[in-house]
């Protein structure tokens, strides 16, 4: 096999791993609370080195030019977005470091946002508007909120109905953010295999905006380039692909002729 045409392949699907995320971040340019992802490139291995096998013959002038690129594990930015002024008492924006905690699934099983869309459900829960999942207090229980009366959020959490604390939002930092994956609907969890996960979280101290939305985090000009860019140096590599079938058609059927 042409090595040429493993490394124009290598860097087809690199790019094409770019443009995958570029283009999910463009698409999410609106999405409230939205955090960009950054895809990872490190240098592949040639064969003998990736496969561990030490021994086989290999033309090592071929193996110093590399392997090409290979695109690894995505990095998520989580720089904090800017609010967006909604007006609705059930809008809240963290301007802060750290995420909102929703029960996911059983009563020790959380997830982390920073989308504050609230709203009240029919069992009177404060829960995310998006998702339907109950928004946790500071104690780790869920919220209950009256729907007919107004409600105050204040700046460090703390939620009030008729000048009384009803509750505060439960805001949690992570020691160790590259422990975070997303796990759709603008939810992120910790690693499942880690030994301890309840040991990353950090308490912050929350600065909570009522009647604000935070903003994606997506720029829509860099993301635009970056998926023009992507694109361009996919079919560049797509090219140099066809270009090597070209060569390798040329050598068997004109150059390898027996006359």
């Amino acid at each position: 096999m042409n090595y040429g045409l493993y490394i124009a392949t290598s860097g087809m699907l690199t790019n094409m791993a770019r443009l995958d995320v570029a283009s999910n971040n463009l698409a999410n340019v609106n999405t409230v609370a939205f955090k960009p992802d950054t895809v990872s490139v490190a240098q592949r291995d040639p064969v003998t080195v990736e496969d561990n096998l030490p021994f086989e013959d290999s033309n090592r002038l071929l193996e110093k030019l590399g392997a090409g690129p290979w695109p690894t594990k995505n990095s998520i930015s989580f720089a904090p977005g800017a609010p967006d002024i909604t007006n609705r008492p059930l809008d809240v924006a963290l301007t802060s470091e750290g995420f909102f905690v929703v029960q996911d699934g059983g009563p020790e099983e959380y997830a982390y946002t920073r989308d504050g869309r609230f709203t009240i459900s029919d069992e009177s829960l404060l829960v995310s508007a998006t998702t339907g999942k109950p928004v946790l207090a500071e104690d780790g229980r869920v919220i209950r909120l009256d729907i007919t009366r107004d409600v105050t959020i204040h700046e460090d959490g703390r939620i009030e109905q008729d000048g009384g604390q009803v509750a505060r939002l439960r805001v949690r930092g992570i020691s160790d953010l590259t422990q975070l994956h997303k796990a759709g609907e603008n939810l992120f969890k910790l690693d499942e295999n880690l030994a301890d996960p309840d040991s990353l979280q950090t308490r912050v101290a929350p600065v909570i905006k009522q009647g604000a939305l935070e903003q994606s985090g997506v720029n829509a000009i860099s993301a635009t380039l970056a998926v023009t860019s992507a694109s361009r140096a996919a079919s560049g590599a797509t090219r140099m692909i066809q270009y090597f079938d070209g060569f390798m058609d040329s050598a068997i059927n004109t150059l390898g002729r027996v006359s």
